[in-house]
């Protein structure tokens, strides 16, 4: 509880901090357990680094941090174009050479979803190109046919990856960089925490848990079909810790029980505990 009590006293400093230094006038402020990232009047944006104190200035278009990852470059627009700054100084880290935010252009193990957009003769957007690449803006190809959807996961460089079935829908997969496709697209749904497991849901609605070479950890079951599949990290970054070192899944049952899936990101340990309805 300190902790956290100390982290948000150090949060209102920086606000104070940015908005007595900054008298033109701040148009909006987000804050992460990292970065305050902020919009000024004349429509430019800058950021601070939280534990370093380094303010970037009003210097860009945009600013995409939605990282919590203290190692992760920040995103930025400036010219119509995105890249990557260092967030402790402000050097450019990988140049500006994406024309869009969508993807996950934060760094997670090294790797990052970025994406251009693509258009047709008369103007309109068609597509996003969206795909993976290292800590020096390189390319990760993939084999033709597969799209990733996610940066990577786990300390196996395993990342989510999308393609048609056999039965011609759009489903998910998974690929390690450097080996190859671990599991054909084959899910509905999957989704991955900070760990090597990861949540899937398939056709019939039943969700369950696979390990990131594929195997089946838990036996899918039936669950309420409107429950969202989503990871909840307690972990932040840089010494400010919440709880503990312990993520989870939240999964809604149709008899109005609750089954958490705690996953340990320290040592890729499981646990499963279920709520009962009353």
């Amino acid at each position: 509880m300190r902790k956290t009590w100390c982290f948000t006293i150090m949060i209102l400093t920086f606000l104070l901090s940015a908005c007595s230094a900054l008298a033109e006038g701040i148009r909006q402020v987000h804050v992460n357990q990292v970065s305050v990232t902020y919009q000024l009047e004349n429509g430019k944006w800058g950021f601070i680094d939280i534990p370093t104190g380094y303010d970037s200035g009003p210097l860009y278009d945009y600013i995409y941090d939605d990282c919590y990852d203290s190692e992760s470059p920040i995103f930025v627009m400036k010219d119509g174009l995105y890249g990557y700054v260092n967030r402790t100084n402000g050097e450019i880290v990988i140049d500006f050479q994406f024309s869009s935010s969508r993807g996950y252009p934060c760094f997670r193990h090294g790797y990052a979803l970025v994406s251009n957009v693509e258009e047709a003769e008369n103007g309109s957007i068609i597509t996003y190109d969206s795909f993976l690449i290292d800590t020096d803006g390189r390319e990760i190809k993939l084999p033709d046919g597969y799209k990733a959807v996610t940066s990577a996961c786990g300390t196996a460089n395993t990342i989510i990856i999308g393609g048609i079935d056999a039965n011609g829908k759009y489903r998910y997969g998974l690929y390690r960089i450097g080996e190859g496709v671990i599991i054909q697209p084959m899910f509905y749904e999957i989704y991955a925490g900070d760990c090597n497991y990861y949540c899937i849901r398939d056709d019939s609605g039943k969700i369950g848990l696979i390990d990131y070479n594929g195997n089946i950890v838990i036996e899918p079951f039936y669950t309420n079909t409107d429950s969202p599949i989503a990871y909840m990290s307690h972990t932040s970054q840089r010494g400010y810790t919440y709880l503990v070192n312990t993520g989870y899944y939240k999964i809604n049952c149709e008899d109005g029980s609750i089954i958490l899936i705690l996953i340990d990101d320290n040592n890729c340990t499981y646990s499963v505990i279920t709520i009962t309805a009353q």
